[in-house]
Order: C-alpha cells, then sequence, then structure tokens
C-alpha cells in the first residue's frame, strides 16, 4: 500500500489545484514509501505493545502500490514518513494508549 498522512495531504492541495485543468490533470495520490499491509500492520501492533497475527485468505484485501512520481512532480514530495503517520495518527485518535518507540 501507499499510506499518506493527512498532514501531507492537506500539503500536497495547493499544487494539485494549481495543476487542475480540462481535460482532467490524473495523479495517484498515495504516498511516497511502498510498504506492505504485513508490515504496516506488525508496526501498529509493536506501537500498542500487541502481538499480530495475519491470517490470509482469498476474501482479503488486496493492495496496490501507487506510483506517486506525478504527485510528486505537482505538489512536491511528502514530508510525514509512514511509520511517523501511523504513529500519530494511533496518538491522535487513542490518546489513552502509551505507544513504544518502536
Amino acid at each position: 500500500c501507499s499510506p499518506i498522512h493527512e498532514d501531507d495531504i492537506f500539503a500536497h492541495v495547493p499544487g494539485l489545484l494549481a495543476a487542475a485543468s480540462v481535460p482532467a490533470t490524473l495523479c495517484n495520490w498515495g504516498g511516497d514509501e511502498p510498504v506492505t499491509i504485513q508490515e504496516l500492520c506488525a508496526f501498529m501492533a509493536s506501537l500498542v505493545g500487541r502481538e499480530l497475527e495475519i491470517v490470509e485468505s482469498p476474501e482479503g484485501i488486496h493492495h496496490y502500490l501507487l506510483d506517486s512520481a506525478r504527485r510528486s512532480d505537482l505538489a512536491g514530495p511528502c514530508q510525514v514518513s509512514w511509520r511517523e503517520g501511523i504513529r500519530r495518527m494511533i496518538s491522535v485518535r487513542h490518546p489513552e494508549l502509551a505507544l513504544a518507540e518502536a
């Protein structure tokens, strides 16, 4: 997957709006760092001190890596790494959790 933090989404808006045109200017809006769902979930589990068990099945979520080059050309690179973004997300949405230094 290509996770992107809300701070980067907000920062990209001016550049993407400036590039808007008819016909539409297209780009993938995702983060700059590809990561597997397994790695992302393992990182989240380590932050909150939980063990992770991944059970794969045909009904599972498929993930795709986005090519962020066009978005980066139009709006600049991401400033928040996926790991820092996950840390911030958990911290803001679950302030009751003490996060590990993973």
